[in-house]
């Protein structure tokens, strides 16, 4: 049990978003046109005034410090990577809180502020049987090139069930940022994302 627990504690951690990345899908309004640098060195893309379908990221280098991804389409339908760096030390609220990177600190011309809005449930406990796999062993006879019966035994997997116990943790986010240049703010970002998943209390033998 305490075996499986650990197990389930990981499970979270991987499914969850507070190790290494999220993305929050949502509409970024720009009242004045500005400029990225893009991912790619070397590379610009002008965002132009109105709205924009974007994506920001959330992420961290393995060996490094975190960072914001803003992805956005140009008028080819093209993906354009932009990031801002945050400074050393900095870490990005994924449950919850502010942040603001200055343009001096980001890689870009252009400041970077913003707030999340997080909220953690979850629902009672469940039980029920779910589908799962298992290893057998099988009786495998054949004919070899001498004409031979040869028989062995080897391992396979199987369809079984097991009975389960588990509550489903949700957890939702709330993006809210601003894009200012000069002290003057010309764009802003309002995104959401919601993520489900089972969080197991206790698993049984899978078996037919």
């Amino acid at each position: 049990m305490k075996k499986w627990m650990a197990m389930s504690a990981v499970l979270v951690a991987a499914l969850g978003l507070g190790a290494c990345k999220a993305k929050i899908d949502g509409q970024l309004t720009v009242d004045q046109s500005f400029d990225l640098n893009l991912k790619r060195k070397g590379r610009t893309y002008t965002v132009p005034a109105g709205q924009h379908e974007v994506t920001i990221a959330l992420k961290k280098k393995r060996r490094g410090n975190h960072y914001a991804e803003l992805q956005i389409k140009n008028e080819k339908g093209r993906t354009q990577k932009a990031q801002f760096q945050f400074p050393e030390g900095s870490e990005i609220p994924k449950e919850g809180g502010s942040f603001s990177v200055a343009a001096a600190d980001s890689g870009q011309n252009v400041d970077l502020e913003g707030n999340i809005d997080f909220e953690r449930t979850d629902s009672e406990e469940r039980e029920g049987w779910e589908g799962c796999w298992y290893d057998d062993w099988e009786r495998y006879c054949e004919i070899d090139a001498h004409g031979n019966r040869r028989c062995y035994n080897r391992r396979v997997s199987r369809r079984g069930e097991r009975r389960v116990r588990y509550f489903v943790r949700t957890e939702d986010r709330h993006l809210t940022s601003a894009v200012s240049q000069g002290g003057e703010v010309i764009a802003s970002f309002d995104g959401e994302r919601s993520d489900s998943w089972r969080v197991y209390t206790y698993e049984g033998y899978c078996g037919r």
